[in-house]
């Protein structure tokens, strides 16, 4: 609570402990010239923002976090389909994006193996990232056939 209530009287003032080192004194000042209003009329309330209802809900909330998701994976997927590439790469593209790319820990997930880590340097789990950029055993292949690999090569 952010007040301290002195009983026997109808006064309350502001509780400076709590919050007092996190602000500046300029900030400080502002928020104790505003009047602290007291009584039943006055209780704070929580309320969920964007509700109808203003109640929490787990189904609410659920939905806005769907609904974000929804919002970055259909930038993603717009980014893909509409690069000028060979449909073949903005297949491969739409793969990782999606973690579908058949890597050990995708065939560990799938009951298709029983070991998720990488066979080319057998340190860390073979997910998208590794395959693609974190694995050294992998970039070694990729320069000594030529190929650069943008991701790594920074």
């Amino acid at each position: 609570m952010l007040l301290s209530r002195s009983y026997g009287k109808r006064t309350e003032q502001w509780k400076w402990e709590p919050f007092a080192y996190l602000l500046l004194d300029n900030i400080l000042k502002i928020i104790s010239s505003f009047e602290l209003m007291h009584g039943e009329e006055w209780e704070d309330h929580l309320v969920w923002d964007g509700a109808s209802s203003s109640r929490f809900s787990i189904k609410f909330a659920l939905t806005l976090i769907h609904e974000d998701i929804l919002k970055v994976r259909d930038r993603v997927w717009q980014f893909i389909w509409k690069l000028k590439a060979l449909q073949r790469l903005r297949f491969f593209l739409w793969l990782v994006a999606h973690d579908r790319l058949m890597t050990n820990t995708n065939r560990v997930s799938g009951g298709l193996a029983d070991d998720s880590r990488c066979k080319g340097c057998l340190l860390k789990e073979e997910d998208a990232i590794h395959l693609l950029r974190d694995c050294k055993v992998l970039v070694g292949i990729l320069a000594l056939r030529g190929n650069s690999n943008p991701v790594v090569s920074r």
